[in-house]
């Protein structure tokens, strides 16, 4: 079912994406945008990933839904809003009350030193 949502036309969801390429230099030195985009859940699914080179930003502008994360489950619900290491296993489902959301994936060689400070 994963590879059904890359597909804005699936019968889960309708989405849109615009997927950013930044050059060399801002991959290994900046932080920089990698995609963003919209989701509008049209049916429940259960979206899973891991071991990406990236963080997820996630709000739910409306609807409900789930989050498992590092062995926690959180009801997410309107105005939530999600920050993960998109290297460490996820998943994310919507209840039959179905969410919609907006969402952006970003790195930063630098930003796993800020979250695990040695």
């Amino acid at each position: 079912m994963d590879q059904e949502l890359f597909n804005p036309q699936s019968s889960s969801v309708s989405s849109s994406r615009i997927i950013y390429t930044p050059s060399t230099f801002a991959r290994t030195s900046l932080l920089h945008l990698q995609e963003v985009g919209s989701l509008q859940a049209v049916h429940p699914h259960i979206s899973q990933r891991s071991d990406l080179v990236s963080f997820l930003c996630f709000i739910v502008l409306s609807g409900e839904g789930e989050l498992s994360y590092e062995g926690q489950t959180y009801q997410l619900g309107e105005g939530d809003c999600v920050f993960i290491d998109c290297r460490k296993a996820y998943s994310h489902s919507t209840s039959d009350n179905l969410w919609s959301l907006q969402w952006c994936h970003f790195y930063a060689p630098s930003v796993p030193d800020l979250l695990n400070p040695k």
